[in-house]
């Protein structure tokens, strides 16, 4: 079994992540849809509440609010259309969140989840 420091399988983080890397190749493509954007804001709101709650991580609440910011640009604009510079805030996110998943304990991650939502 391949398990990162927080004691979560590999495999558990990749199932956590697919919907991600889903939503931004449609993002990328121009065929994201609102189940896209969706997913995509869940997963910044679990990684801002991390950022907020566990002291480990509260740096990287700044270097979470560009891609929050595109995320609300998407939603304005409507038409679910990335622009590139809001497509690179976007993938940057997409790797903070990958990390946190990484090097958070399952237990103050589904506290995380729990209370994101």
């Amino acid at each position: 079994m391949n398990r990162t420091p927080t004691n979560m399988l590999k495999r558990e983080i990749d199932l956590m992540m697919k919907p991600l890397v889903t939503a931004s190749i449609a993002f990328r493509v121009g065929t994201a849809d609102s189940s896209h954007y969706h997913d995509m804001a869940a997963a910044f709101m679990i990684a801002m509440r991390c950022a907020e709650t566990i002291s480990r991580h509260n740096h990287l609440k700044a270097e979470l609010q560009p891609a929050g910011r595109a995320m609300c640009a998407i939603f304005d604009r409507e038409g679910w259309k990335a622009e590139p510079s809001e497509m690179a805030a976007i993938e940057e996110g997409v790797e903070i969140y990958r990390a946190i998943l990484m090097a958070t304990p399952r237990k103050m991650l589904s506290r995380a989840i729990r209370t994101a939502v």
